[in-house]
């Protein structure tokens, strides 16, 4: 394996990570945060229902990451992760490729 693939596989990791983060950061913090920016909106005096902004543009970036991570592909197999089938049915949650089995390695820096 040269290092050229290493640092590459590595980077591929890299961006997995950060993209499970955002999606389960997005989810777990969807709560608290609707109310925050609903009232960091009100208080900027944005017409209209401010929590309801808040929440749909959380939504609308929780889908984009979930878009994006579900193009991500294995760097061992070089197929979508978490995308399989002839109907790309996919599991955006699963810890494994859908392919060839490969997880995250623990640390990658």
């Amino acid at each position: 394996m040269t290092d050229n693939h290493t640092s590459a596989s590595s980077t591929a990791w890299r961006s997995y990570r950060i993209g499970k983060a955002l999606l389960w950061g997005g989810l777990i913090l969807f709560l608290p945060a609707v109310p925050l920016l609903g009232m960091a909106l009100h208080a900027l005096r944005v017409p209209g229902n401010p929590a309801a902004i808040a929440a749909f543009a959380l939504i609308a970036l929780w889908l984009i990451n979930g878009l994006w991570l579900a193009k991500f592909l294995c760097p061992v197999c070089c197929k979508r992760f978490f995308v399989y089938g002839p109907l790309r049915i996919g599991n955006l949650w699963a810890r494994r490729c859908c392919h060839c089995g490969a997880s995250a390695p623990i640390n990658t820096r």
